[in-house]
């Protein structure tokens, strides 16, 4: 961990408290029976990598912290008490142990080639994959939900955390490395109407999940690929 002085490292734990609370409690949506983090879209767990990447395992007390705050802010937190506060804590060490193994294997660049991006990526496969078996266990450890729904639960979680870590995780990775990712800013503006136009036909046309146009949202970022490169396509 970089040396800094008492007042950053109290304003960068302040900042990152804030941050992540709000970001938590901002996500909480379509939670499956009201479960903190079984959510389709889980940002927080790339903050917590992030953070842990950039500044060392000795955060990992705050990271905890901010995990079991987010929880307490929850709407939902008193439908599974100290079982959910249990959850919360098992479930930000996965990303910190991550965050730790990333920052050793990646030597000051986390995209520095396509190593680099795939030991990214399987990292945080596997921190998704415990985390929701840690959840699902303990929510039936817990008597909050039946063997059965293990099964529902574990895959929910490894979805919303996977998609969240990869996506968050890996912009504030390059945002912390002062990387410019955009080199061609007005083109960069038609790419973002192109993924709003498609999200809107995606997701406004009635009968887009039975023709299933989902994959139409390959082409722009196709397109985005190509002229920016990794670092655009992140």
């Amino acid at each position: 961990m970089p040396y800094l002085a008492k007042h950053k490292v109290w304003l960068i734990s302040a900042g990152f408290l804030l941050v992540f609370v709000s970001v938590d409690y901002a996500s909480a949506f379509r939670n499956w029976h009201g479960f903190h983090h079984i959510t389709p879209w889980n940002p927080v767990v790339g903050l917590s990598f992030s953070f842990i990447y950039f500044f060392g395992p000795a955060f990992w007390p705050l990271v905890m912290a901010a995990h079991v705050l987010g929880y307490l802010a929850h709407k939902y937190a008193q439908s599974v008490g100290v079982t959910g506060i249990t959850t919360a804590i098992l479930g930000c060490l996965p990303y910190i142990a991550a965050g730790w193994a990333y920052q050793r294997f990646s030597r000051g660049d986390p995209f520095v080639n396509l190593n680099a991006m795939l030991r990214f990526i399987g990292l945080c496969i596997l921190a998704a994959a415990a985390t929701g078996a840690l959840h699902a266990v303990v929510l039936w450890l817990g008597n909050q939900i039946n063997f059965d729904n293990m099964l529902i639960v574990g895959p929910r979680r490894f979805v919303g955390d996977l998609s969240g870590v990869l996506g968050v995780g890996a912009v504030c990775l390059l945002a912390g490395k002062g990387r410019t990712i955009l080199n061609k800013p007005w083109l960069a503006g038609l790419q973002l109407l192109a993924i709003v136009a498609t999200l809107g036909l995606v997701f406004g046309y009635p009968y887009a999940s039975s023709l299933q146009l989902f994959y139409l949202l390959f082409l722009p970022l196709l397109w985005v690929a190509l002229v920016h490169g990794v670092h655009g396509a992140v």
